[in-house]
C-alpha cells in the first residue's frame, strides 16, 4: 500500500529558516515508518538511518542547531520492505520550489568509513558546534551541507556509501547559535580529494520473471499479444474494443455496475489445454490508462485504477478458484510482473461471490484465466499490449544458460563469480554450490552455460558477485532455476512397457498437463490402466466398460483432461466417467451397429461432443454438448474412413474422410466451407493418422505405411512436413499423441505383441 503521512506543524521558532517539511515513509508489515526531515534554503544532503539507531550519534542532539536532526515514528525498518514513498512537502506554501538531485539506499555495513579530525581553540562549549560540508571542488566554500550539529570533540566519521560516485572535497565550519540566528565563526581548510568510483551493476535476464516460455505462445500456439480477437474467448463490460497493431483499445466503467472482464483463450486443436500451475509461475502484462477525468495517482487508485487476476480449473470457480489482490496501475505504459506462487497475492478481503481462494501454487491445472483490467465507475479508456504467463526457468538436457547485463562507468572488465543456492522468506541467500568464475569479463551482455548434471533436483536462485578491482557488487536473481533430474536422451521413449497382447490403446491427456499419457483398455475385463511418461500411475484397473465395449477417449466436461468413455456398439449407448470421480454420462443413446464414434468439439465449447459416422452411408450425426447438433450431414460414402480434425485452425472439428481405395482426402469445414477435395496423400491400404505435426494449430494429412513402418505427413498450408520417416514395422500400432511436452504430434507406435511403446519426439 501507499502511506500518506500528515506531518505535525513545524515549530514556529524554526519558520525563519525552514521553508517546508517533508517525510519519507516505508512499509514492512501492516504499518508505516515515517522519517521527518526539514528543508532550509539551498541543497542539503539528508543521510537518514532508517533503523533509527544512530540519528543522534556524535551530534548535538538538536541543541546546537536550528535545524533538528531527522526523526522517525512507526514500525521498525526490518524484514522485507515492499514500498518506499517520498512526500517532498506537506507544509510548504503554494509556489514553493523543491528540487531532488539524487536518492540512494545503501547498506552501512558495506560502506567504507571516512574519519575527519580537527582541532579548535577558543570555542564556546555551550553554544558552538561544527558543520561538515561536501564540495565538488576545493575553492569557494559553496558546498552542500552534509552533517550539522556535530559536537566539537575533534573527530567525526561518515559512511561514504551515502554519496554517489564522483570527486569530492570536504570542509568544516565552526558555528554559534547563542543569538537568534546561526553565525559562522571559522572555516577549516579544504580536505584532500576523495574519489568514489562507480560500482559495477549486473541484472539477470535469465533466470527472470520473463525468461521462461509463454503459455499461450507455446501451448496454445496463439500468444495473447492482442493481435486478434481470437485470443479472447469472452469479455464483459468492455466497450468499443478494437485490435490494431498488437494493442487492445477499449473503454470500461460506463455504468456503476460494470465489472470489466477478459477471459483468455485456453483452447487449441478442439480441446482445452489448461495451464499447469506447477510449471507456469509468473504473469506479466503491459497496459496504459488514459487520465481524463482523474486528478492524481491517489484519486486514480481510489477510484479503481487497479487490475485483478482470477483463475480456476472450471468456469464456475469451484475448482481451485482464486482472486488476486489489486494490482495498482500507474500513468502511461508500464509492464507489471506478478509471482503467481506468492501467497501474499491472494485477496484476503471478503469476495462476492465467495471463492475458496486455493492459490495458484495449490492448484493442479487451470482452464480459466481471467484478467479484470480496471475496477472503475467512470468511463475510462485503456489499452492492453499483452498478457503472458511464463513457465518456470528449467534446465534442459542437464544445462541452463544464465544471461545478464552488466555495466560500469569507470571500468572495462571485471571478474564475475556465479553461485547457486536457496533464498528464504527474508531474502537471505544460502549458498549451495559454485557455478563459474569468469575473469576479465567485459561489461555488457554476458552469458554462461551451467552444467547441472551433478546438481541435486530443486529450485535454485543464482547469485553473481562482480569485482571490478575496487568494488564488489552482489546480485541475486529474482527468479529461480528448476533443476530437473539428470536427463538422458530427452527426445525418445524406448520400450516403455504398458500393455499386453490384445490390450486396446487409448492415449490421451488424462491429468491435464498438456502431455499425452499411456493408456490401455482391457477388453476382457473393462479395466483402464493409465500411466504418465514420467511413470506416475493415474489409473490401475478402473472398471469402466465390459467385453466388447469400445473406448472413445475425449474431454467431455471441458476441464482439459481426457475422461474414461466407452460406447456400446450394439446399442449405441455412451458411458463417460471422469477421473475426478464424477459420472458424466450414463446410457446416452447416440449410435447403432454401423455407427463409428468420431468424438470432437464440433460446437466450439471446449468439450468433446458425442458424434458418429455411419459407415453404411457416409452420414455424420453430432449431439452438441452446448445444445443442438448435426443430424444426418452427408460427407462420405460406404467404405470411407472418417478422419475428423481441425483442418482450418478455428478450434472446431471438421468433417473429413479418407478414401482407402485412392488415397484421396475430402474435408468440409464445420461452417460449410470446402477445405480439401481429392487431395491425394496416400494409397490403397495406407493408414490415415491425422494430427498437428508442424505445430501450427491445424491438423495435417498424415499416413502410416503398415507394410514398412514409414510415416508421410503433408500440411495443407506448409506443404510436405515428413517424408519417409521410419518409425515402426509391420504390425506396429500407431498411438497418436503429444508425449514430450510440446504441442506437436509425435511419432509413436506400440508393439501389440509385447505391449511396448516407442515414441520419437517431433522436433517441429
Amino acid at each position: 500500500g501507499v502511506y500518506w503521512s500528515k506531518d505535525p506543524q513545524v515549530d514556529s521558532t524554526l519558520t525563519s529558516t525552514t521553508t517546508s517539511r517533508g517525510s519519507l515513509a516505508f512499509q514492512d508489515t501492516d504499518g508505516a515508518v515515517t522519517a521527518y526531515v526539514d528543508y532550509p534554503d539551498g541543497y542539503l544532503i539528508h543521510d537518514i538511518d532508517l533503523t533509527g539507531a544512530t540519528y543522534e550519534s556524535g551530534r548535538g542532539g538538536g541543541q546546537g542547531d536550528l535545524l533538528p536532526a531527522a526523526s522517525t515514528e512507526g514500525e521498525s525498518w526490518a524484514g522485507t520492505i515492499y514500498d518506499v514513498t517520498i512526500l517532498p512537502s506537506s507544509t510548504g506554501p503554494i509556489g514553493t520550489q523543491l528540487e531532488i538531485d539524487w536518492i540512494r539506499l545503501y547498506n552501512p555495513t558495506d560502506s567504507p568509513d571516512l574519519t575527519f579530525n580537527w582541532s579548535t581553540s577558543g570555542a564556546d562549549a555551550n553554544w558552538d558546534f561544527v558543520r561538515l560540508y561536501v564540495d565538488n571542488d576545493n575553492s569557494g566554500y559553496d558546498g552542500d551541507l552534509l552533517i550539522s550539529a556535530i559536537t566539537d570533540d575533534g573527530s567525526y566519521t561518515i559512511e561514504t556509501g551515502a554519496l554517489p560516485p564522483g570527486t569530492y572535497y570536504f570542509y568544516l565550519t565552526l558555528c554559534n547559535r547563542s543569538g537568534s540566528s546561526i553565525t559562522t565563526e571559522a572555516y577549516s581548510g579544504y580536505s584532500g580529494k576523495l574519489t568514489i568510483g562507480s560500482a559495477p551493476s549486473i541484472e539477470f535476464t535469465s533466470p527472470s520473471f520473463t525468461s521462461g516460455v509463454d503459455y499461450a505462445e507455446t501451448v496454445i500456439g496463439d500468444a495473447w499479444d492482442m493481435s486478434s480477437s481470437t485470443e479472447v474467448r469472452y469479455s464483459e463490460d468492455i466497450y468499443s474494443g478494437t485490435y490494431s497493431t498488437g494493442i487492445l483499445s477499449a473503454t470500461t466503467g460506463s455504468y456503476s455496475t460494470d465489472d470489466s472482464q477478459i477471459w483468455f483463450n485456453t483452447r487449441a486443436r478442439g480441446r482445452v489445454l489448461p495451464v499447469v500451475a506447477d510449471d507456469f509461475r509468473y504473469l506479466t502484462f503491459k497496459m496504459k490508462v488514459e487520465t481524463a477525468g482523474y486528478t492524481n495517482i491517489g484519486d486514480r487508485v481510489k477510484r479503481g485504477w487497479v487490475s485483478r487476476l482470477i483463475w480456476s480449473g472450471t468456469e464456475d470457480l469451484t475448482t481451485f478458484g482464486s482472486y488476486s489482490k489489486d494490482v495498482p496501475i500507474l500513468e502511461d505504459w508500464h509492464t507489471y510482473a506478478v509471482d503467481l506462487w506468492d501467497p501474499e497475492l491472494l485477496e484476503t478481503n471478503s469476495l462476492i461471490p465467495t471463492v475458496a481462494q486455493y492459490g495458484w501454487d495449490a492448484a493442479d491445472t487451470l482452464s480459466l484465466i481471467r484478467f479484470d483490467p480496471l475496477e472503475v465507475e467512470h468511463s475510462t479508456q485503456f489499452y492492453v499490449d499483452y498478457v503472458k504467463i511464463h513457465k518456470m526457468n528449467e534446465t534442459e538436457n542437464n544445462s541452463y544458460t544464465i544471461r545478464w547485463n552488466s555495466a560500469d562507468a569507470d571500468s572495462s572488465s571485471a571478474t564475475i563469480t556465479l553461485e547457486y543456492g536457496t533464498v528464504d522468506s527474508y531474502g537471505t541467500f544460502t549458498k549451495v554450490g559454485d557455478i563459474a568464475t569468469l575473469s576479465g569479463e567485459a561489461f555488457g551482455s554476458g552469458s554462461t552455460d551451467w552444467d547441472t548434471s551433478s546438481v541435486t533436483e530443486g529450485d535454485y536462485y543464482i547469485r553473481a558477485s562482480v569485482n571490478d578491482g575496487s568494488h564488489i557488487v552482489r546480485r541475486i536473481s529474482k527468479a529461480p532455476v528448476r533443476v530437473e533430474a539428470a536427463e538422458t536422451d530427452s527426445n525418445l521413449i524406448w520400450e516403455f512397457g504398458w500393455g499386453w497382447p490384445g490390450a486396446e490403446t487409448v492415449p490421451g491427456d488424462y491429468d491435464g498437463d498438456g502431455i499425452s499419457d499411456l493408456a490401455v483398455f482391457d477388453q476382457n475385463s473393462g479395466g483402464w490402466y493409465i500411466i504418465t511418461t514420467e511413470g506416475e500411475y493415474l489409473a490401475w484397473g478402473i472398471a469402466w466398460g465390459w467385453p466388447g465395449a469400445l473406448p472413445v477417449e475425449g474431454d467431455y466436461d471441458g476441464d482439459g483432461r481426457s475422461d474414461l468413455a466407452v460406447m456400446d456398439t450394439a446399442s449405441g449407448y455412451w458411458y463417460v466417467y471422469s477421473l475426478r470421480g464424477e459420472y458424466l454420462e450414463w446410457a446416452f443413446e447416440w449410435g447403432w451397429s454401423t455407427a463409428v464414434p468420431v468424438p470432437g468439439d464440433y460446437d466450439n465449447d471446449a468439450k468433446h461432443d458425442y458424434a458418429v459416422f455411419d459407415s453404411a452411408n457416409g452420414y455424420w450425426y453430432v449431439a452438441g454438448s452446448a445444445g443442438g447438433g448435426v443430424f444426418g450431414y452427408n460427407w462420405g460414402w460406404y467404405g470411407a474412413i472418417p478422419v475428423a480434425g481441425d483442418y482450418d485452425g478455428d478450434q472446431i472439428a471438421d468433417y473429413a474422410v479418407f478414401d482407402s481405395n485412392t488415397g484421396y482426402w475430402y474435408i468440409m469445414s464445420s461452417t460449410g466451407t470446402l477445405i480439401a477435395w481429392e487431395v491425394q496423400w496416400g494409397w490403397p491400404g495406407a493408414e490415415p493418422v491425422p494430427g498437428d505435426y508442424d505445430n501450427d494449430g491445424v491438423s495435417d494429412l498424415a499416413i502410416y505405411d503398415q507394410n514398412t513402418g514409414y510415416w508421410f505427413v503433408y500440411s495443407l498450408t506448409n506443404g510436405v512436413v515428413t517424408w519417409y520417416l521410419g518409425w515402426g514395422w509391420p504390425g506396429a500400432e500407431v498411438v497418436h499423441g503429444t508425449y514430450l511436452g510440446d504441442a506437436a504430434s509425435d511419432y509413436a507406435v506400440m508393439d501389440s505383441a509385447t505391449g511396448y511403446w516407442y515414441i520419437l519426439e517431433n522436433e517441429n
